[in-house]
């Protein structure tokens, strides 16, 4: 027995179906041959600095964790336990990047009082989009002209989505509003055409910003500095300061916990990691040792390995020591 059908437009469902099916296809193909070509990318002509890898990590809201621990460690601000609120404490010695900079400042003037707050902060934002235009030049990210080829690229599946839906609702109009006859079955097919075309876009198309050179240097990052993994226990105080910004750029909460519980809990740099993903949570590691759950909104610090952190308001149990790594945070 035939389907029922319809000819709206003139055009038969199933004709239509089988049009749009083809074009939005064929759409995705363009759309994610060209994603490809624009995150080709290229490894880094330089060594990335933590901050940066931690944005490759987790985006912006991992650079302000990392930020945030470092001027801790350098003994410039603290947190209030319990409430989270953020205060300077001190002059920024070691921790001297256009990010440690804004931030600090941020919260000497009490524009930023929280963690949240440092994160919405305008001249923040614009310090980590210097810091992701560096990361461009570095062949990492899109810079704003290949995002921009990258969402042009998408528009003939976005036609092809939007005659579909404006045909179904075409047919939901005729039947509900003027008495028309019910929408037919090939009809209401287009719901799940349009969803799988979708589905299918959303395979191909690649990270929003991030190039496929990424992902090996990332790597690459990570094998030279596997002696900060939370789980080989490392020597914060001996590391010093860069390397614990690079610990936890790379090994997320599980380093925050390891190497100030007591800050990374009343700050709520948890939750921020959380925010920004499993990813930040775990350093892209899958890391679930018993020092802390990466999981939790704010870790506790109670099973914590390595380091027992100060109180709110005094050192940190890593202490300085060391300058900051090679500049190279954008907009520098």
């Amino acid at each position: 027995m035939p389907l029922p059908q319809g000819d709206l437009w003139g055009v038969p469902d199933v004709a239509f179906l089988k049009g749009a099916a083809i074009l939005g296809v064929l759409s995705v193909v363009i759309a994610a041959v060209v994603s490809f070509r624009l995150r080709r990318g290229h490894p880094p002509t330089r060594e990335l600095h933590p901050y940066e890898v931690a944005y490759l990590t987790g985006g912006g809201r991992h650079t302000i964790a990392a930020v945030l621990l470092s001027l801790r460690l350098d003994g410039a601000i603290r947190a209030d336990q319990p409430g989270g609120d953020l205060h300077v404490s001190g002059e920024r010695r070691s921790a001297d990047t256009p990010l440690d900079e804004v931030v600090h400042e941020a919260v000497r003037s009490r524009q930023a009082r929280t963690v949240a707050a440092v994160t919405a902060h305008e001249t923040v934002q614009e310090a980590i989009k210097s810091l992701r235009d560096g990361l461009a030049a570095q062949g990492m990210v899109l810079d704003e002209r290949r995002r921009r080829l990258a969402r042009r690229a998408a528009w003939p599946l976005w036609l092809v989505i939007v005659v579909s839906g404006v045909r179904l609702a075409w047919y939901l109009a005729d039947s509900k509003l003027f008495d028309g006859p019910d929408v037919p079955f090939t009809g209401i097919l287009i719901i799940p055409m349009v969803v799988a075309l979708l589905f299918l876009y959303a395979m191909t198309s690649g990270h929003a910003e991030k190039t496929r050179a990424v992902k090996a240097a990332l790597k690459d990052t990570r094998q030279r500095h596997g002696h900060l993994d939370p789980r080989v226990f490392p020597a914060w105080p001996t590391y010093g300061i860069p390397a614990s910004a690079m610990g936890v750029a790379l090994f997320g909460t599980a380093a925050l916990m390891s190497i100030d519980p007591t800050f990374s809990q009343a700050a709520g740099l948890g939750r921020l990691l959380q925010m920004a993903g499993s990813a930040s949570s775990s350093g892209g590691i899958g890391y679930s040792g018993s020092s802390c759950s990466s999981t939790a909104s704010v870790c506790s610090s109670s099973g914590c390995s390595g380091g027992s952190g100060g109180d709110g308001g005094g050192g940190s149990s890593c202490g300085g020591g060391g300058g900051s790594s090679c500049g190279g945070c954008g907009g520098g």
